[in-house]
């Protein structure tokens, strides 16, 4: 997502002339809000049911001209994508919790997801809102697209829900199951990571404390360099795709033949392993979502620590067990090989010194014969 959109040549005429109407008065920085529409927390129940995604611009009276225009340039390039609103409204403010203004949100399927802004620059930096909002602009359980392998960070985990397309009920409610599963895992996340913070900031203030009892008198500086000890927990990426259309996919990758009813996949793209069973060997239907979460929680176990799950059993890509395979049968076959080269290219030395040996040890037969020992008598 950037300051271009591009679309294909089949883009029908109205869909040209509703973006051109919509970036055509982002176009003027005047510094006045663009957005007309201020929203209160009563709306937001119905924003929530009427989009799965939207930005949220939440400002108070301090906001200048300049906060407006970054803020139509950021729109400008989220046009086409989600719809931005914005707000005053401190019972808006307090409902997020919010303790910093201007703040930008991500609400996707009603979970709200700040933009780590640090200072007020940060919120005119238009080229970090924009790569922040590519990751935000999809719904919490997007569809598994190529566009959104593109978008997806390397080191991310993918929770890939299998929806088995028998109906179209069967499929909505599997899906509505999913978005449920997806909301859990976020809160647990949430939760855990705000005991992590908690746990931090405490071991922050002992080292200080330390500092001070041994009489440093450059306590300050000291601690400004000494980071809070957070740890590095896996990042997972909620995703579903049709089962069917994948078939193939599943197939040659997973060696999923069918799935007869929407389950989970949890897959490692860069360490080429997969799960597909839960800590008790259960697969990961739609009908367990504790067993889904508790599978999350073990994939993103914290680096360091000791996890309070028992790691369910990983599985290597069926290509790849494939691979291995084969090359543990090609690295015999080149053991064989190279010993018949050896013995056929170097056939005339190895007989020359088995002759050499038979000698030798034909004349110390001799020399232990009886007849040998009684000459020596």
């Amino acid at each position: 997502m950037g300051d271009f959109t591009f679309f294909n040549s089949h883009t029908p005429f109205e869909v040209l002339k509703k973006f051109t109407e919509t970036i055509r008065p982002l176009n003027n920085l005047d510094g006045q809000p663009h957005i007309e529409d201020v929203v209160r927390l009563g709306e937001l129940e119905s924003l929530e049911s009427q989009y799965d995604v939207f930005f949220l611009y939440l400002h108070d009276y301090g906001s200048t001209s300049e906060d407006f225009d970054y803020l139509r340039m950021f729109s400008r390039s989220l046009a086409g994508y989600a719809p931005i609103f914005r707000s005053d409204d401190q019972n808006l403010v307090k409902h997020y919790n919010i303790t910093r203004l201007p703040h930008l949100l991500a609400v996707r399927n009603g979970i709200p997801f700040s933009y780590p802004a640090k200072d007020v620059s940060s919120m005119r930096n238009t080229i970090r809102m924009c790569s922040w909002a590519a990751k935000h602009k999809y719904a919490l359980v997007p569809e598994l697209t190529p566009q959104l392998a593109r978008s997806l960070d390397d080191d991310s985990y993918l929770a890939i829900a299998l929806i088995n397309p028998a109906s179209h009920d069967v499929e909505s409610n599997d899906l509505h199951n999913v978005q449920s599963i997806a909301k859990q895992w976020v809160q647990d996340l949430r939760s855990i990571e705000r005991s992590q913070l908690l746990q931090a900031r405490k071991e922050w203030w002992d080292y200080v404390k330390r500092l001070k009892a041994k009489g440093y008198r450059d306590v300050a500086f000291r601690a400004s360099d000494h980071p809070l000890p957070l740890p590095k927990n896996r990042k997972i990426t909620f995703v579903w795709l049709n089962a069917f259309h994948w078939k193939s996919w599943l197939t040659d990758v997973f060696s999923i033949k069918s799935v007869p009813q929407s389950r989970f996949l949890f897959v490692h793209p860069s360490g080429l392993n997969y799960w597909d069973d839960s800590e008790d060997g259960t697969p990961l239907t739609l009908d367990h979502s504790s067993h889904i979460v508790h599978t999350a929680l073990n994939i993103a176990t914290v680096e360091g620590r000791p996890s309070h799950y028992k790691l369910t059993v990983s599985r290597e890509y069926f290509w790849l067990m494939q691979i291995k395979e084969f090359l543990g049968l090609y690295q015999i076959y080149l053991w064989i090989l190279t010993v018949c080269f050896i013995l056929v290219f170097y056939w005339p030395s190895i007989k020359h010194l088995l002759r050499r040996a038979n000698g030798s040890v034909i004349k110390q037969l001799k020399r232990r014969s009886l007849k040998n020992f009684r000459k020596r008598v």
